[in-house]
């Protein structure tokens, strides 16, 4: 790793001690596809970014080492969503220093339903207790009215530019335009109507 900034390992790869690496990789790799592997090893050999599995066609090598530690790296922004909001129901427009982490797992979602994820990948995000189809909105809406509400008695009125983003990343500005969208076209169900105009959220 520190010599190759990669676990992408040669079956015949031999350190300079005489330890046969490149096979004790392979046997590694056999023996987490058999379930031999115990999920805290996995963990510890992950966070090297181990690539559990090579594909003899598609991109070359390199390309699969930067891919998995993409997904590594995206993982762990999940992981710290998950570790503030005690789910992995990310709202589609949240975003972390500017990466758009809930259009990730939303693409994740489209990935495992057309089959194209990785089996790795999978485990990975099912160990997070990943829900492969977006739950119902009530937590985005709950959110988006709290946060309303803060924006309110801040500013004194309800019109949020569509371009505000609160502290924590939620995009108030597109949350509430969609809003007058839906008021103007009347398809809010009644409740979350009169929740809305009881804040004198304007329908323009």
């Amino acid at each position: 790793m520190r010599l190759h900034g990669d676990a992408l390992v040669r079956r015949d790869v031999v350190t300079d001690d005489g330890f046969r690496l490149g096979g004790w990789v392979s046997e590694v790799r056999s023996r987490r596809t058999a379930g031999e592997l115990d999920d805290a090893r996995v963990r510890e050999l992950d966070d090297l970014g181990m690539v559990w599995r090579i594909r003899a066609s598609g991109p070359r090598l390199g390309q699969q080492v930067s891919s998995a530690m993409r997904f590594r790296a995206r993982l762990r922004l999940l992981d710290a969503f998950i570790g503030e909001h005690g789910h992995c129901d990310v709202p589609s427009t949240y975003l972390v220093d500017g990466f758009n982490l809930g259009a990730w797992v939303r693409k994740q979602r489209l990935l495992h339903a057309q089959g194209k994820l990785a089996p790795e990948r999978t485990k990975a995000l099912e160990s997070r207790r990943f829900t492969w189809r977006a739950r119902d909105n009530g937590a985005l809406w709950s959110s988006g009215l709290a946060a309303l509400d803060a924006f309110i008695a801040e500013h004194g009125h309800p019109r949020v530019p569509t371009a505000h983003v609160t502290a924590d990343g939620l995009r108030l500005g597109l949350w509430a335009s969609r809003r007058r969208a839906e008021l103007r076209s009347g398809s809010l169900p009644p409740q979350r109507r009169e929740a809305l105009v009881a804040r004198g959220f304007p329908p323009e």
